[in-house]
């Protein structure tokens, strides 16, 4: 938790003018202002100017029998507030902060109050007023002159033409709400509240399982993993979108790999299905060496808050495994498969009503595979599927180098490039790299009764493999936000939503720079808050329609006015708004499929 001071001023919409606080009536002790209606009871906040005054304050407690249980530093310079022992009454609690206003070396006490979130919060010196356009700076003067104890600290205040901070002599916080009652009611003005201290929450969910310390992937801290001293902030800052959302139940990911354990504590799942010759089965590992699905699947949807192991990055949404190989007894990595076997999982996913596939693992290319992933791709399901880890110079591998499917390669906790994961475009025709994630030192769920690690239930994992996995985790919150999203815009999203964009070249054409491109390293928050409007601009060709600025909700709504030639702007987020253009990429409609666009070619 983090405090802050802020004026109310800085804060107002003028879509949220209602909440500006209405003149108050005064019941008792009872303000009705809406920041103030509710006192603590066992708390206040004073200014201790000298070291006498904080003597004479802590022997006025003594003498009335008031005990302090707790105090902390909250709010201006020199302000403390004294949690008591024994909460008081609002009468007594103001009748206390009256006798200790009183005393020597005390510049300003004030009761705490609850705002309406159930912070605390309380009046300082300080008020702010806003003056209704029509009136000239001497008339506001004149106003305000009416509370000679108020002296104007700071005029045009934010920048606002007629708003005023102003200074109280009052002693003590409920003085100065009296005040403000006051202003509030002067003609001419539009709006009046306490430049109050407030509490400002960190919205960043720390989650209570075992191993999260340890989870850079999601919350990079600077770590060091696998002798690699990690770069802060360097990570997906999907616990930046939990306050958000930690996923929709309603949200399946299907895991094409070996296998996923099935009854394992800290996955959330669903029951899966066996493709393989092994088959009829529920989806969980039929050998010894059916580890790697497990582990996938908890970086995907590892339960959070349970005290135990790993929290995934979407720990709401849940798995269904495709068990589509059956793994070598070597247990050295590699599996058996057929086409066939891959193809029924990716199409099982459509019937089930998944919305997202991961496959970190790689096959050779084939038409059947190839055409199930285009067919469930076409239904509303988007794919992931890891590059691979021979080497830098080497294509990415298959499936992820089809064009139904998103490529994503890994990083490490500095941020680099891991040093085996596959960068360079197919040679076989196929997609380039689309984005990377974090592949190393990634600690996840492990078999309980056959796991890599025999004396752990979790085990840290590399490559990108896991890389992918967080792919498919972030694509399923954002599913969650909004469940309409198709594939493309999804893709979209995720892709313009990048941070520390990489220059992936394309090794076999050097020289040719963004050839292989990437978008960078997948980042969740940016991407869920670019979910929304999308804002296209016409820029006409010669032959084009003229120039169009307006919000849809797709790119397709978006792009129905656009001629062949003409070059269109997206920006994806709430531009009107707050007048800044973050995500913005030049597209053209494609010229062989006509209203479809390639984005970012």
């Amino acid at each position: 938790m983090l405090t802050t001071i802020l004026s109310l001023t800085l804060c107002l919409a003028p879509q949220l003018q209602s909440r500006l606080p209405e003149p108050a009536t005064q019941l008792g002790s009872h303000w009705q202002l809406a920041p103030f209606a509710h006192a603590d009871g066992s708390r206040f906040a004073a200014h201790i100017e000298t070291p006498q005054g904080e003597v004479s304050l802590r022997k006025r407690l003594r003498e009335k029998s008031v005990a302090v249980l707790n105090e902390e530093a909250f709010g201006l310079e020199g302000y403390r507030v004294f949690e008591l022992a024994t909460a008081l009454s609002e009468s007594r609690l103001e009748e206390l902060v009256e006798d200790v206003a009183s005393l020597p070396g005390i510049g300003f006490v004030s009761p705490v109050y609850r705002d309406e979130r159930g912070e605390l919060t309380y009046p300082t010196p300080y008020l702010y007023v806003k003056f209704r356009a029509e009136l000239s700076r001497p008339e506001a003067s004149r106003l305000i002159g009416r509370l000679p104890s108020l002296v104007v600290n700071e005029p045009d205040l934010a920048g606002l033409l007629g708003a005023y901070r102003l200074e109280s002599a009052a002693a003590t916080g409920m003085a100065v709400l009296e005040e403000l009652e006051v202003l509030q009611r002067l003609p001419g003005v539009e709006y009046a509240g306490s430049d109050r201290v407030m509490t400002m929450v960190s919205h960043v969910v720390t989650p209570n399982d075992q191993h999260f310390p340890n989870q850079w992937g999601i919350r990079n801290t600077g770590q060091t993993i696998n002798g690699i001293v990690g770069v802060p902030d360097t990570d997906i800052d999907a616990d930046e979108v939990w306050e958000q959302t930690t996923g929709d139940p309603s949200i399946l990911i299907v895991v094409l790999d070996v296998g996923v354990q099935q009854n394992h504590p800290d996955i959330n799942q669903v029951g899966g299905q066996d493709f393989t010759d092994e088959a009829p089965g529920n989806g969980g590992p039929r050998n010894v060496c059916d580890r790697h699905g497990t582990a996938m699947a908890g970086v995907i949807t590892g339960i959070m808050n349970n005290s135990i192991g790993v929290a995934g990055v979407a720990p709401t949404c849940r798995v269904a495994s495709a068990r589509i190989g059956k793994s070598s007894l070597a247990c050295n990595g590699s599996a058996t498969v057929l086409p066939s076997w891959v193809a029924n999982a990716v199409n099982w996913s459509v019937t089930i009503g998944a919305r997202v596939t991961n496959m970190s693992n790689s096959v050779g290319f084939d038409t059947l595979i190839d055409n199930a992933y285009s067919s469930a791709r076409a239904s509303g399901v988007i794919h992931f599927a890891a590059t691979g880890n021979t080497g830098p110079v080497n294509g990415i591998e298959y499936p992820a180098s089809s064009t139904a499917v998103h490529a994503v390669g890994a990083i490490v906790v500095d941020g680099s490039v891991r040093a085996n994961s596959n960068r360079a475009c197919s040679q076989f025709g196929g997609d380039c790299i689309d984005f990377v994630a974090p592949g190393d030192g990634i600690w996840t769920t492990d078999d309980t009764t056959n796991g890599y690690d025999s004396n752990e239930d979790y085990v840290s994992v590399n490559g990108t493999s896991p890389a992918c996995a967080f792919a498919s985790g972030i694509a399923a919150l954002m599913l969650s936000i909004d469940p309409a999203l198709t594939p493309q815009e999804l893709y979209s999203l995720m892709y313009f939503g990048c941070s520390h964009p990489f220059d992936y070249d394309d090794y076999s054409n050097p020289g040719q720079g963004d050839v292989g491109d990437g978008g960078g390293l997948l980042n969740a928050a940016s991407t869920a808050w670019a979910i929304g409007d999308v804002y296209v601009d016409y820029q006409a060709g010669p032959g084009g329609n003229g120039s169009l600025f307006s919000p849809f909700q797709t790119i397709a709504q978006g792009v129905v006015a656009a001629s062949a030639d003409d070059v269109i702007s997206v920006w994806f987020g709430s531009y009107p708004e707050n007048l800044t253009i973050t995500k913005a990429v030049e597209i053209r409609p494609h010229p062989v499929a006509g209203g479809d666009l390639v984005i970012g070619q």
